[in-house]
């Protein structure tokens, strides 16, 4: 959704952005500081990409960078494997929500959403 939003606004139906820091920079520079931060810095944010990455390049153990976020809400196993919950997704799902709603409320002021 947000490479969508950043083609649209760029007008640059092709734009491929893959690092982190990229996306985080386009962001800021394509809806302002503040819904940049809201998006994207936020610690549940922050703590969603962590937990992906630990379920996509780490077999679903916790790492480092999660054992080093205080209270990430995530129950890990006594052999370290994210147990995640219902409710884990629920959480997720509405942090999304709010973000994907901010992002759109604020396009919809853009000439090139129009």
């Amino acid at each position: 959704f947000l490479i969508q939003c950043l083609r649209v606004q760029r007008r640059e139906p092709e734009l491929k952005i893959f690092r982190h820091r990229d996306i985080k920079k386009a962001l800021g520079e394509s809806f302002g500081e503040k819904l940049k931060s809201h998006c994207w810095d936020e610690q549940p944010i922050y703590i969603a990409r962590l937990v992906r990455d630990a379920l996509s390049h780490e077999g679903g153990r916790e790492t480092v960078g999660l054992k080093n976020v205080r209270k990430h809400g995530i129950e890990v196993s006594k052999d370290g494997q994210l147990q995640i919950l219902p409710e884990d997704l629920t959480a997720l799902f509405n942090t999304l929500k709010v973000r994907a709603q901010s992002l759109a409320v604020h396009a919809a002021t853009l000439p090139e959403f129009q």
